[in-house]
């Protein structure tokens, strides 16, 4: 973190989060996701959030805590999507 910039990618990245409480960052190998999925969570954890890494779904609902006043953040580094799909059906679920 010690050359850390607030690039125009975390704003952006930030703003959808803050909008739509889930952000998906997807693309090539090699690109920057886990470059930029790191200084979003830096940003946060500087802003008060509490930071969970979670491997799948039923881990993140082991930790979640909805009546605690924390603003918590939830991070899934879904290699070949593994998690995608779960994500998305309950969105659906959520919206129905």
């Amino acid at each position: 973190m010690k050359f850390y910039v607030a690039t125009k990618q975390i704003k952006e990245a930030n703003l959808i989060l803050s909008k739509q409480k889930l952000l998906l960052i997807t693309g090539q190998p090699g690109i920057g996701k886990t470059t930029l999925a790191d200084m979003i969570l830096f940003d946060r954890a500087k802003n008060g959030f509490k930071i969970y890494k979670v491997e799948n779904i039923k881990e993140a609902e082991d930790v979640i805590n909805i009546e605690s006043e924390d603003k918590q953040l939830f991070y899934f580094d879904d290699f070949l999507g593994a998690n995608y799909y779960e994500i998305i059906s309950a969105q659906k679920q959520k919206h129905n």
